[in-house]
């Protein structure tokens, strides 16, 4: 009996100790049950972690690669798209001064053309107004000359008039020398 007063002595004089005994005691059994099968899983999942971390940063690696990659494609397509942007803008500068120039000179053209057909209108009118003076002239010789016909017609008119009068008058004096002769 006497153990067992010493052994549950011991066990109330120190409970963190017999419960460190008692933890080891279960990580024996426990050692003995699954030991191997514990240490088969801490193997496999240590060589799963170092595949995970080469596997990161293998992709790790290849992202970067391939960040470059598209940041390189990138930095060419910008300066292609400067270039081409350049050549666009110098191409249409040199479209605009191209049609200003057209432009100036049709307007010059313009110009000299109405110049010149002002210059002819001009000399038209100028043409036109002497004719038409001539013509005004010609119409007044005319109406003057049928105006001389006209006065000379008439007086002849007269002339006829005072003879047919005259005439008349002479016929009716000398009825009887009518009956007679017809």
């Amino acid at each position: 009996m006497n153990d067992k007063t010493d052994s549950s002595t011991t066990s109330e004089a120190n409970p963190i100790a017999d419960a460190l005994v008692g933890d080891q005691s279960l990580e024996t059994v426990r050692d003995i049950l699954f030991g191997k099968q514990a240490r088969e899983t801490d193997r496999r999942s240590k060589q799963l972690e170092e595949l995970f971390s080469r596997s990161i940063d293998k992709l790790g690696k290849e992202l970067d690669r391939q960040v470059n990659r598209i940041e390189k494609n990138i930095d060419k397509l910008t300066v292609k798209l400067e270039k081409q942007s350049a050549k666009t803008a110098e191409q249409v500068k040199e479209k605009f001064a191209q049609t200003t120039t057209r432009i100036n000179e049709l307007e010059k053209a313009t110009k000299a053309d109405q110049s010149a057909m002002h210059k002819e209108l001009t000399a038209g009118r100028m043409e036109l107004e002497i004719k038409t003076v001539a013509w005004i002239d010609e119409l007044a010789n005319q109406l003057e000359s049928v105006h001389q016909q006209l006065l000379y017609a008439k007086t002849d008119r007269s002339s006829l008039s005072d003879l047919l009068h005259g005439m008349a008058d002479a016929i009716s004096a000398d009825p009887p020398a009518r009956a007679k002769s017809k």
